[in-house]
């Protein structure tokens, strides 16, 4: 990750399966569905920095496919250098833009305690009761890009990671994965993308 004045350029590596990385090579557009736990909401995923990691999550891509009753047999990783504004992506490792959207969430649960939302499936549940992390991260930034709109066509953030070696060494420092979710697609240079695995 390169930082200039007011710019950002990210490595940006997204795991797919072959088929879908070849569609999108030639449509020039990431297909992607909407899930509830999306955990930086809807969008089109990268890994910055780490190839290692979208090649991990082609494997599991390649592994949801044919499980679902396609027969795809390879992963692939596209690579491409996002360059962008610094104010067109929430940061979530940085603390003004955690500020930003940590002051947002209160303000919201000040003015509407028993504020809900409503998941794919039908189900109404109130932000105050409901305890998976990655449903909670989504629906709240789903609020929050829709309140702001016009404000970000991004969200970054780093999650911890963890490996069976890790566990095994009691490795003091977590392994940590920096995932980019692209909401605005025209951020992206497609003349730019390259297939590297």
């Amino acid at each position: 990750m390169t930082n200039k004045p007011n710019k950002l350029i990210l490595n940006a590596y997204h795991g797919t399966d072959a088929e879908s990385a070849k569609n999108i090579l030639s449509e020039r557009k990431f297909q992607f569905q909407s899930r509830d736990n999306h955990w930086l909401g809807d969008g089109v995923y990268f890994f910055i920095d780490d190839k290692d990691e979208a090649e991990w999550w082609s494997i599991m891509a390649v592994r949801h496919k044919n499980r679902h009753g396609s027969s795809v047999s390879q992963g692939a990783v596209l690579f491409v250098p996002i360059i962008c504004e610094k104010s067109c992506i929430l940061d979530l490792d940085t603390y003004s833009d955690g500020k930003i959207f940590e002051d947002f969430i209160e303000s919201i649960i000040d003015k509407y305690p028993n504020l809900s939302f409503t998941l794919s499936d039908g189900q109404v549940k109130q932000f105050a009761e409901t305890n998976d992390e990655h449903i909670l991260m989504s629906q709240w930034l789903k609020l929050f890009l829709a309140y702001k709109k016009d404000s970000w066509k991004a969200v970054m953030k780093s999650f911890p990671i963890c490996s069976s070696k890790e566990k095994r060494n009691s490795n003091p420092f977590q392994m940590r994965a920096k995932q980019l979710n692209i909401i605005d697609q025209k951020i992206i240079n497609f003349d730019k993308i390259i297939k590297i695995v």
